[in-house]
């Protein structure tokens, strides 16, 4: 557990090596922005309940309304309530999946295009291969349905 703890901090650390920042929006980058803050500006926050699960929804509902009007919304990846709950940044179990990848033979043909990064959403580059998007790179060993070479966890 805690030798996890030192990869996933190195993680973010090499991470940042290879990090950039986002250029200034441009015009069209500006009116889109603008139409997504107006629309969940319009939007009302979500009313608390007692379920446990349902609560902790409605939290990330709202968090996400609050995170388009005051943020950059060309980063929602970056949102820790986005990473959170539905993407990967630097969960340590990738490394034997995309390592796992590379070793087949489809890896040129296949494989190393399909999980090439989307800039969209301004994903935080994976350290031991920034053009891979992670998120992506943990499906792809269950896509190949050979079941018998995938690293387990």
């Amino acid at each position: 557990m805690l030798l996890n703890k030192y990869k996933k901090k190195l993680s973010k650390l090499l991470s940042k090596l290879y990090d950039k920042p986002l250029p200034p929006p441009t015009d069209k980058e500006k009116d889109l922005v603008k139409e997504l803050k107006t629309t969940f500006h319009d939007l009302p926050l979500v009313g608390t309940t007692n379920c446990c699960a349902l609560e902790e929804w409605v939290n990330n509902t709202n968090r996400l309304r609050e995170l388009v009007l005051n943020d950059d919304p060309r980063e929602f990846l970056r949102w820790h309530v986005i990473s959170a709950t539905m993407f990967v940044k630097y969960a340590t179990y990738i490394t034997p999946e995309l390592n796992y990848l590379k070793k087949r033979p489809d890896w040129d043909s296949r494989w190393s295009g399909a999980i090439k990064e989307c800039p969209a959403g301004h994903p935080v580059p994976y350290y031991l291969y920034v053009s891979v998007q992670a998120d992506l790179a943990k499906w792809c060993p269950v896509f190949t349905n050979d079941g018998a070479g995938m690293p387990s966890k």
